[in-house]
Parts: structure tokens; C-alpha cells; sequence
């Protein structure tokens, strides 16, 4: 019985093992967490909603960070552009701007 027994436990703790290690790739998978780098990058219309000193602030969609900011930018607050950003991230360009 002491074989049955301690191979019964070492066969839970392989399943542990691999279960554990499945969660943790579809995290990273699933959720982009292993480098930011490769997140998707989105670009959407949107309204400038703050700029001060060369930096602009606009209200994305992203579920993550809303918020972006524009850096070497003195667009007055109202402006429509287009930007894009990566998710998650807090920075974003100016994609297009209407004439």
C-alpha cells in the first residue's frame, strides 16, 4: 500500500503542476501580460480634452487606461484627431488631424 500511495500523490502533484502552468500561459496568452510591447494597437476618433505645455490629453475608448496623453502637441482643447495607442498603456500619437 505505501507504493499506491506515495505514487497517488505524486500524480496529483503533476497535475498541479501542469494545471499552474496552464494558467499561467493562458494569462499571458489570453491577456497580453508578457510584454506590453506586443499589445494590440488601437486607433480611434477622439477629442482633445486638455493641452499645457506641449503635452495633450485625450479620453480613449480603452477599458484599461482611458485616459492618453500626447507629447509635443498644442492643439486647442476641442480638437478632433485621430490617434493611436496600444492598450493599457498611457501614451498615444496623433495618427491624423482634419484641415
Amino acid at each position: 500500500m505505501g507504493f499506491e500511495t506515495s505514487s497517488s500523490r505524486s500524480l496529483i502533484k503533476l497535475y498541479g503542476i501542469v494545471a499552474s502552468g496552464m494558467a499561467i500561459f493562458a494569462a499571458f496568452a489570453l491577456f497580453g501580460l508578457a510584454n506590453p510591447q506586443t499589445a494590440r494597437t488601437i486607433t480611434e476618433e477622439t477629442t482633445i480634452t486638455y493641452s499645457l505645455g506641449g503635452k495633450c490629453v485625450v479620453d480613449a475608448k480603452d477599458s484599461v487606461l482611458s485616459a492618453k496623453t500626447i507629447s509635443g502637441c498644442d492643439l486647442p482643447v476641442g480638437t478632433k484627431v485621430t490617434v493611436s495607442y496600444k492598450k493599457g498603456l498611457p501614451e498615444a500619437q496623433i495618427v491624423s488631424q482634419p484641415p
